[in-house]
């Protein structure tokens, strides 16, 4: 089925003592090219990434348990998130947080430090492709509609295999 098998390798490799590094040079990075394949097909990758991290983190968490004894930043600070970092529902909440404080009075300060927080993330991209920044809203925008592919994905992370009739989900069944 090819699901989950590159979380898979990590944990078998952590599993079994081997040690893995972040390697953070230009020639090590990898990236992806979307084709022309349509709307569906990324919206399916989209929702088979989801629910393998949902899948990948709690097998490690719970079942294996040895990222807590190696890496128990890594578990706190990238695991859990996976599972709670929502932005679409933590941004409105809170939004609709500092308005039942405070009314409307700061909105403009919280606007502009969610701005920023999520500017941060694209730096890196932005320094090498600094054309790109008339895309960096849109990456936002995707940020928030992603919360919604993966609350989907929370619902459904039982599902290994792509029904015909799951409307977020691509099946390539050359």
């Amino acid at each position: 089925m090819k699901v989950d098998d590159d979380n898979f390798i990590t944990r078998y490799m952590v599993k079994n003592g081997w040690k893995t590094v972040f390697w953070n040079q230009p020639e090590a990075m990898m990236t992806t090219t979307l084709g022309i394949s349509g709307i569906n097909k990324f919206k399916g990758q989209l929702l088979r990434w989801a629910r393998t991290t949902i899948r990948s983190n709690m097998v490690s968490m719970i079942d294996d348990r040895i990222c807590w004894r190696t890496h128990p930043w890594t578990t706190l600070a990238m695991f859990m998130p996976a599972y709670f970092n929502i932005a679409l529902i933590y941004d409105a909440a809170l939004f609709l947080t500092l308005w039942m404080a405070s009314g409307t009075e700061h909105f403009h300060v919280l606007t502009a430090v969610l701005t920023l927080s999520k500017l941060v993330k694209s730096l890196d991209h932005l320094g090498r492709e600094p054309r790109d920044i008339g895309f960096w809203m849109g990456g936002v925008l995707f940020g928030y509609l992603h919360s919604l592919i993966k609350i989907y994905a929370m619902c459904t992370a039982d599902n290994s295999k792509c029904p015909l009739g799951d409307p977020l989900c691509y099946c390539n069944l050359n």
